[in-house]
């Protein structure tokens, strides 16, 4: 989640709960990384705590192959 916007985890979030489309297509990217990690966690039969996730997603975020356009050509921002 984002407590700094009361948001509660991500994982609960249902795109009707988010304000327009462009909050929900990020909920829709964030879903898809999140269900990778978890994917391979549970390749790895490992249960890490919430640090070591926030961890590995750090370590991920640089491997992870997001590129600086979208489809459609649109610049990401860095952030």
């Amino acid at each position: 989640g984002c407590p700094s916007k009361t948001w509660p985890p991500y994982r609960s979030l249902v795109p009707m709960d988010l304000p327009n489309k462009n909050t929900r297509k990020r909920l829709s990217d964030s879903r898809f990384v999140m269900l990778k990690i978890e994917s391979i966690s549970r390749q790895n039969n490992t249960n890490p705590s919430l640090q070591q996730a926030r961890q590995m997603l750090v370590g991920a975020m640089d491997i992870l192959p997001i590129g600086d356009q979208t489809q459609r050509n649109y610049t990401r921002r860095k952030e």
